[in-house]
Order: structure tokens, then C-alpha cells, then sequence
């Protein structure tokens, strides 16, 4: 989700375009698609500001825009061995939903993974909170290993999670069990934000902003991330969603 990206720099969302292209002018397509997409921008601050429509296989191509105060933007670039890594809400849901996208008549369980999956919010206002505090930032789409791996790359630097501490719900916990860490560690589509601050920022973050992120772990020097599970720990190598390969 485009938004959610404009949410891991702190920016405020403006407008977007889209190029559709359609075999045919379903009109009950058409419209059910513009009702959601409508619905999802008002609810995003996001207005249609051009694009195009053609003829074709059915692909659908948008790019969203923002804007953020010179020099405020949060980069993937700026995180600091003894930085705090945090996370936003809970992990893992997303990628659970996989495995019922098909289900007929779902359990609480699983219609709480669904609406995951289904219906992701971008954190807008936290990635706005967090501009001038947040030292890096990056939105969980194509997992939290994968995508924490870009700030540790462009930061040069590496990172330990302690495991113990991910969000995760209890839907996902009940529905899952003892998978339920390796979905929050790898599974996409939470489009949740993955922030790194300092110790010394934290206590200065207004409580109505801790209280959405999580402390899970830290980062270090040297390079790729160390999974703490508590009675062993294990490097672990970038997993998620691979753009150019799955």
C-alpha cells in the first residue's frame, strides 16, 4: 500500500494517480472498485489528481504523493548503534490470513486476520508524530526481517530482536499458536512502521505515541539481525516478500 510508505517518512499525504488498464468496461466492476478506492482515499486524506485509462490485460498502476517540511523527512538511513527498534500495533495477522483467504463461514479468529489482510491502515498520523524523533523509519510490508533490513543496509549497521517482545495479538496467537513469531518475523502486509530512536528521545515522545510502539530490540554494530528467543539465539538472513523473485 502506497500510503503506508508516505507514513514510514513522516509525510503528508496530498494526492495520487492512477492507469488503469481493462480487457473491458465491466460497469459493475467499475463501480464497486471506485467506491472502495474512493472510500480509501477520503479515509487517507488523498485525492485522484490524473492518471490514465486504456484497453488491455487488467493492470492497475498508482503512485501516491506526499510532502514533508524540508529536512524532516525520516530516512532509512539515519538509525545509530543503541538505537531503540520499535514497532507499531501487531504483527503477523496479514500474513496469517493467507491460509483462509477461501474460508466460507471463518471464526473470530479469522475474521480478525481477514480484516488485516483485507482492510490495512497506513499510520499516517504516528509517521507524522514521529518526524524529528524517529532517527530511521520503514512500513512492514514485505515482512519485519526483510524490511528492517533496508534501514540496517542504507544505516550500515546491525540489529537484535528480542523476540519476546513482538506484538502480537491474541487472534493471531490463538489462531496460529507457536507459528505466531515467525509470521510477525516474516510474514508481509501488516504495513505497520518499523521506527529506530534513541534511548534519550523516548522519554520524550508524548505517551499517546508509546503507547502505540513497541520496543523489541535494539540496534548494534556489524551487520544483519540476531534473533534473541530466549534460550538460543540465531542470525537470522532477510526473508519477506522478494519483489523480483516469489
Amino acid at each position: 500500500m502506497a500510503a503506508s510508505d508516505l507514513a514510514a517518512m513522516g509525510a503528508d499525504p496530498v494526492c495520487f494517480t492512477l492507469a488503469l488498464t481493462l480487457p473491458d468496461a465491466d460497469p459493475g466492476w467499475l463501480s464497486a472498485y471506485a467506491h472502495g478506492l474512493a472510500s480509501a482515499a477520503r479515509r487517507f486524506g488523498l485525492s485522484l489528481a490524473g492518471g490514465d485509462t486504456t484497453r488491455g490485460p487488467l493492470t492497475l498502476s498508482m503512485q501516491v504523493h506526499g510532502t514533508v517540511p524540508k529536512g524532516e523527512a525520516i530516512l532509512r538511513s539515519g538509525a545509530n548503534v543503541g538505537d531503540f527498534i520499535c514497532v507499531s500495533g501487531t504483527l503477523g495477522e496479514a500474513g496469517a490470513a493467507l491460509d483462509y483467504l477461501e474460508n466460507d463461514s471463518p471464526g473470530t479468529e479469522v475474521q480478525a486476520v481477514l480484516k488485516r489482510y483485507h482492510f490495512p491502515e497506513p499510520r499516517l498520523a504516528l509517521g507524522k508524530a514521529l518526524r524529528g524523533f524517529a532517527t530511521a523509519a520503514v512500513d512492514v510490508s514485505d515482512g519485519l526481517v526483510a524490511d528492517l533490513g533496508h534501514i540496517l543496509e542504507a544505516s550500515d549497521v546491525g540489529a537484535s530482536i528480542d523476540v519476546g517482545r513482538l506484538p502480537l495479538s491474541q487472534h493471531l496467537k490463538r489462531l496460529v499458536g507457536r507459528s505466531a513469531a515467525g509470521l510477525a518475523l516474516n510474514a508481509g502486509d501488516d504495513y505497520e512502521l518499523c521506527v529506530t530512536v534513541p534511548p534519550q528521545v523516548w522519554a520524550a515522545l508524548s505517551e499517546d505515541v508509546r503507547r502505540e510502539l513497541t520496543i523489541i530490540g535494539e540496534v548494534v554494530a556489524g551487520e544483519g539481525v540476531t534473533i534473541d528467543w530466549g534460550d538460543h539465539a540465531e542470525n537470522l538472513s532477510a526473508g519477506g516478500y522478494d519483489h523480483f523473485r516469489n
